[in-house]
């Protein structure tokens, strides 16, 4: 498979995570490929609330809701943003 986009198309995407910073609940950084940054993350994943996170892996999406899970992903998402 091969994804083609345009500037266009790449233009419209930056568009609209720049509209969607206005946000209160939406945080956006751009983490450098870089030898300081402290972690990656293994796969994406979105923190709703202190109560659940969901995660997609190759397989399809998990949602995680075990308090001790979901506070890894806040650490795992403060390491991130200090690397953004």
């Amino acid at each position: 498979m091969t994804l083609s986009l345009t500037i266009a198309d790449m233009a419209a995407q930056m568009d609209k995570l720049t509209e969607l910073t206005s946000r209160p609940n939406v945080s956006l950084g751009v983490v450098v490929w870089r030898a300081q940054t402290a972690m990656w993350a293994p796969e994406n994943f979105w923190i709703y609330d202190a109560e659940q996170v969901r995660v997609d892996t190759v397989p399809g999406q998990v949602r995680v809701k075990a308090p001790g899970d979901v506070g890894l992903y806040e650490q795992a998402f403060k390491v991130l943003s200090e690397s953004a």
